[in-house]
């Protein structure tokens, strides 16, 4: 069984090997890996013939790479890494790779990290398989919807709108004056839609003198003194042009001085 499985994986077909196989990124890898990756092309050169010596290698660093050599073994052309208990594991080239980690991981059921490494651990080796298959697993789109953990997120505190918190007001000239109120102050809940409005003999008036006092104080209304007095305590003033009408963007303002009975907001 078990050498059936190792026909399959390590011995696939060309066509089928082509659809299911991909690149195989390194940008995870570490120095150490790619350095045993490079090394192994020499095993292989060395098991042809055993005088051989790459170039550049000092005397300290041929007896290192001779060492390295050991734990290898060579049988019937295929290259395998050194087990314990005679359980010698053969050794995957980086093309690969990808269709060993695809063919242990996403064709077997994606059951994590730890079946797909015992899978592969016990049969194949190359530099750092662990890593890789952790690395595989984390970038599984599957297995980013299946996983378990338990995320502490923050609750998200929701506003409770009420009425009369906002306001959106405005100012109309009115032509002829009615009682010498040539203006007339419009104001409408945003939620409730309910209006006030007030005549005005000038343009020059605050905000809560107009609609607070109409306004009901039942109702869940709660009102935030501190804003209450930055946004509306200020007397307003509103230029009029020769027309009679309201400029509401004159190029002096900027601002919450645009439109300053347009919108105001209370909390």
């Amino acid at each position: 069984m078990v050498q059936q499985l190792v026909n399959v994986l390590a011995l696939t077909d060309e066509a089928d090997f082509k659809t299911k196989s991909g690149a195989y990124p390194e940008v995870h890898r570490t120095p150490s890996a790619k350095e045993q990756d490079n090394k192994i092309s020499w095993v292989l050169k060395w098991f042809e013939n055993r005088t051989f010596r790459p170039g550049g290698l000092k005397e300290k660093e041929y007896t290192q790479f001779v060492r390295f050599t050991n734990w290898f073994i060579m049988y019937e052309g295929r290259l395998y890494h050194r087990g314990q208990d005679a359980k010698h594991r053969l050794y995957v080239e980086k093309k690969r790779r990808m269709y060993m980690l695809t063919a242990a991981h996403d064709h077997v059921g994606h059951r994590g990290f730890y079946a797909t490494n015992q899978l592969l651990i016990q049969r194949f080796w190359w530099p750092e398989m662990e890593k890789d298959v952790n690395w595989f697993i984390k970038t599984c789109h599957v297995c980013q919807e299946r996983q378990k953990t338990m995320l502490k997120i923050k609750p998200v505190i929701t506003h409770t709108p009420s009425i009369f918190q906002t306001l959106h007001a405005d100012v109309m000239h009115m032509t002829p004056a009615s009682n010498g109120c040539p203006y007339i102050a419009h104001g409408r809940c945003a939620m409730t839609s309910w209006m006030e409005g007030r005549a005005l003999r000038k343009l020059y008036f605050t905000l809560p003198h107009l609609f607070r006092p109409e306004w009901p104080d039942s109702g869940g209304i709660r009102w935030n003194p501190v804003e209450f007095e930055q946004i509306s305590l200020k007397k307003q003033e509103i230029p009029v042009d020769s027309g009679g009408m309201v400029d509401r963007n004159p190029p002096e303002s900027t601002g919450m001085d645009q439109n300053r009975l347009k919108s105001h907001f209370y909390k």
